[in-house]
């Protein structure tokens, strides 16, 4: 009602004579000068490209991104405006807006009679239009400047309504320090949309458009409730808005309200707006993210709360994620501890770094070898000392309890993460494959062949985001369909993508949930035992720089990586001293907060299993002879079906002992852990005893540094042989050493090109050539 009463007195105005006498020796001029800026001056758009303002899935706002510039900007509509806004705008800047053509001839005699009778400036003339003329174009502080501000508001006001006009005006005109639109502003200071602004808060916005620095509403309180009074006052005077209200409105305080914003969101924010998660790129304006508010609150107070025991293990920075596996939507992301931390570097987001992701790629690896090689659940793999080679030369993996275990079924090799078997599944898979599918489940920063990774693969040599691991762990919760992780509401969302069966993501899942099973290695009542089954599984990166946890539930899945944005290593630190603490409690809350509806199953049904009893050291079916049975679930269709060959009595009696038969690769294992063997089936001299070269392999590469001794750099040659042989290794046709078991012979590398010969005896020999460079 008061803006037509305002429309409605403007016309009125314009039917005054004394208007068309007072205007008219202004006309020449000004059609002159519109005449040239409609020539000249290409109009800027006349609303701005709104700045991004970046909400929770539940609508409240996380945080508002400035611009390029630093400005945060809001264009608005008419529409969306509160009924006091624009009353209050024409009573405290232009009561005759709707009556002039862009430029007000009587405000112009008043400012000039009044400058000449003080002898200063006391009041401007400048209408609304000319104050938007002011923000297309900068003009110069001349007489000429002032003209092209009076013929471009004329210009205006020709193209424009006077409604298209006033929109323009309260979405371009600065509210503050570097806030642009009084819809930015009412976010602002108010913490409301602009529709929703009281008949003081009004007066008070249009209060600060006048000077946003000399009412600035933070640091000048007083001065501007002194203005917006004025304001109301003239609302008042021109009928805009009845006493009682006015007098309300007066003594109200101004109390402005902090926002709800997320301060811990610093990182996903700042990805969001550069194009680094979900499919934003440049957008501007309002997008919904898919974090829960609250649980991010909870998260970051829980990252706080362990990074201030970091200090212990020498690390400084953790990254989090928390996904909810039936849409992949990420529900919580911390990029570091503290934005603010210089020392720390924790402007860094460890959730997007790349850093190398241990033992965490190993469930995928062996999933692929139960797919593509028949492994199942019992297959038994060697945990033997072994090199293997590279493209960069060669290593020898050790486990973290730096013990051999001989043969160990596959279960237990995955669930205490043992490291031989991990790469020599790879191995037998051939790197490119395991890489292959890998950048399937997500890791799409593997960039390099797999011939460049080589096994070592399966140790995490790689680098990976947080956020791609969360995404690959996030698949098995989902029963092997793979999904993009989805960070705002308007990412699209594909069909998922089935990487796994259900059955071998079932058989995974149970092997990582089964505390039994990491006892071994990890020990009962650790990080990843809660009161719910979890699918758990940790890694550390080479050196110790990188400490990782990772889980999953049917509902959540939540990744977390601990170590120093610096690339130091920490001290007495592992994935499960590390990180696994800090997953143990996010995972808690994550559970808590996506709770599954009541009654509603879960997204996959898992497949019914297949029970066999089998033995808990072949891994085949158990028989008579086996001493420590073992009733396993199998969720694939590959089952151990043989009888288990790796046990016999010593006699026909049934009470005598079970001896153990291991194959032959196992005996020098056997022999230094103390294990009783039969005697060896063959002699010395028998063909059968033929030895293998078990290091270096075929065709390997070294290379001596030049900056090390040479008499430091050697080499361990290695073979197998039945117990009881004696091996003599001969290198180029000289004899270096005669030994027994565990068959080992130190040898000083050389340049050039050799052949090592492992004999047993004078007929069986095995040969290796290989090159040192």
């Amino acid at each position: 009602m008061a803006l037509e009463r305002a429309q409605r007195r403007g016309a009125r105005w314009q039917r005054r004579c004394l208007w068309g006498l007072l205007s008219l020796p202004l006309w020449p001029l000004m059609a002159l000068a519109a005449h040239v800026a409609w020539l000249d001056a290409p109009l800027e758009p006349l609303l701005p490209q709104a700045s991004l303002r970046l909400l929770d899935r539940s609508g409240k706002e996380i945080a508002s991104v400035r611009d390029a510039r630093g400005e945060l900007v809001e264009p608005v509509r008419l529409d969306q405006l509160s009924p006091w806004l624009v009353p209050a705008l024409l009573a405290a800047e232009d009561a005759r807006f709707f009556a002039h053509p862009g430029i007000d001839p009587l405000a112009l005699l008043r400012a000039t009679f009044q400058a000449v009778r003080h002898g200063r400036v006391v009041s401007g003339a400048s209408t609304i239009t000319q104050q938007l003329a002011r923000t297309l174009f900068v003009r110069p502080r001349t007489l000429a400047g002032k003209w092209q501000e009076l013929a471009l508001a004329l210009r205006l006001e020709l193209e424009l309504s006077k409604s298209a006009i006033l929109e323009a005006y309260l979405s371009r005109v600065s509210f503050g320090p570097r806030i642009v639109g009084v819809a930015a502003a009412s976010r602002h200071y108010f913490d409301k949309p602009a529709q929703a602004l009281s008949l003081a808060e009004s007066a008070a916005l249009v209060a600060v458009a006048r000077g946003p620095t000399r009412y600035d509403p933070e640091r000048s309180r007083e001065r501007l409730r002194q203005r917006r009074d004025y304001v109301l006052g003239r609302m008042l005077v021109l009928g805009s808005a009845e006493r009682e209200a006015v007098e309300r409105a007066q003594q109200a305080p101004i109390a402005l309200h902090a926002g709800y914003v997320l301060p811990g969101a610093f990182h996903f924010v700042r990805a969001v707006a550069r194009g680094k998660l979900g499919q934003a790129g440049t957008a501007r304006g309002v997008l919904e993210s898919t974090l829960d508010g609250d649980l991010q609150r909870e998260v970051e107070a829980i990252v706080r709360r362990f990074g201030s025991g970091f200090a212990a293990h020498r690390a400084s920075a953790a990254a989090v994620v928390v996904v909810a596996n039936e849409v992949a939507e990420v529900r919580a992301y911390v990029g570091s501890p503290d934005y603010a931390a210089r020392e720390a570097l924790g402007q860094n987001d460890g959730a997007l770094a790349l850093r190398q992701p241990g033992s965490t790629l190993k469930p995928f690896v062996y999933a692929l070898g139960m797919r593509e090689l028949g492994l199942h659940v019992a297959s038994v793999l060697p945990d033997l000392e072994r090199r293997f080679t590279s493209v960069d030369g060669s290593y020898l993996p050790h486990n973290h309890d730096r013990r051999f275990h001989g043969p160990v079924r596959l279960g237990p090799a995955l669930a205490a993460s043992l490291n031989v078997p991990a790469v020599s599944v790879a191995e037998r898979l051939g790197s490119e494959r395991v890489v292959d599918f890998l950048r399937s489940v997500g890791f799409e920063h593997l960039d390099a062949s797999g011939r460049d990774y080589g096994p070592a693969i399966a140790l995490g040599v790689a680098e990976v985001q947080l956020v791609e691991l969360a995404a690959a762990y996030s698949s098995l919760g989902r029963g092997g369909e793979y999904l993009p992780l989805r960070f705002l509401e308007t990412d699209p969302t594909p069909e998922p993508r089935r990487v796994l069966s259900p059955a071998l993501t079932q058989q995974i899942s149970a092997l990582l949930s089964d505390p039994r099973e990491r006892a071994a290695t990890f020990g009962r009542e650790g990080p990843l035992e809660l009161d719910f089954p979890v699918a758990a599984k940790t890694g550390t990166s080479k050196g110790n720089r990188d400490n990782w946890a990772v889980g999953f539930t049917p509902e959540v899945t939540v990744a977390v990586w601990v170590g120093n944005f610096d690339g130091s290593p920490m001290l007495r630190s592992s994935g499960a001293t590390g990180a696994g603490p800090l997953f143990h409690a996010v995972m808690l809350a994550a559970v808590r907060a996506l709770q599954p509806e009541p009654g509603k199953a879960a997204r996959v049904a898992p497949p019914a299993a297949e029970s066999r009893v089998v033995c808990s050291l072949s891994g085949e079916l158990a028989g008579p002879d086996c001493p420590h049975h073992l009733p396993q679930q199998f969720w694939t269709r590959s089952v151990p079906v043989e009888p288990c060959s790796w046990h016999r009595r010593s006699c026909a009696d049934s009470g005598c002992p079970s001896l153990e038969v291991l194959p032959e690769r196992y005996t020098a294992w056997a022999h230094v852990s103390g294990r009783h063997l039969p005697a060896p089936p063959a002699a010395v001299g028998d063909d059968k005893a033929r030895p293998q070269v078990v290091f270096p392999q075929p065709s390997a590469r070294f290379v001596l540094d030049d900056n090390l001794n040479s008499e430091q750099q050697q080499l361990v040659l290695s073979a197998h042989a039945a117990a009881g042989s004696r091996l003599v290794f001969e290198m180029d046709g000289t004899e270096v050493c005669e030994v027994a078991i565990p068959f080992k012979c130190p040898w000083r590398l050389r340049r050039g090109r050799h052949e090592l010969v492992v004999r047993a005896g004078r007929r069986n020999a095995s040969s290796v050539r290989f090159t040192v460079e």
